[in-house]
């Protein structure tokens, strides 16, 4: 199985570590706090998926990751975000990101969310469709 490059985008504290934890997937090649860090770096890393926080210093998570779809559609962007906002998933449906995922994941959660990405697929964690759904 080969490991797909990834950046770590935001301020994520403990979850680096569990990211980490589930690294046998990916290669980490890259940690960074801004948008612009990750735009001055990703391409020299052939960065294959980001995962960013969609509050950073500076630029946004959605701006950061809008410049690096039009730039190269090809990689796969996860946001992470501490809350949920139906303007986040609307923001990251338009931007055709692969997916929206809470900051406070469970193992289950994210080990879906790297299953999903290696094989093509969205993920949006379930907390989405239960707000969709109730409100």
């Amino acid at each position: 199985m080969n490991k797909f490059r990834t950046l770590l985008v935001g301020n994520f504290n403990n979850n680096w570590t569990l990211l980490s934890h589930f690294a046998k997937s990916m290669e980490i090649t890259g940690a960074v706090t801004s948008g612009e860090e990750a735009l001055n770096i990703y391409s020299h890393l052939n960065t294959e998926v980001i995962f960013v926080d969609a509050f950073l210093k500076g630029m946004s998570g959605f701006e950061m990751a809008r410049f690096v779809k039009e730039q190269n559609p090809a990689i796969r962007i996860i946001i992470v975000s501490e809350k949920f906002r139906l303007d986040f998933f609307n923001t990251s449906m338009e931007l055709g990101l692969e997916g929206y995922i809470s900051k406070n994941m469970n193992d289950d959660i994210l080990k879906q969310a790297i299953a999903h990405v290696r094989s093509g697929k969205n993920c949006f964690d379930s907390a989405i469709a239960q707000m969709l759904i109730y409100g």
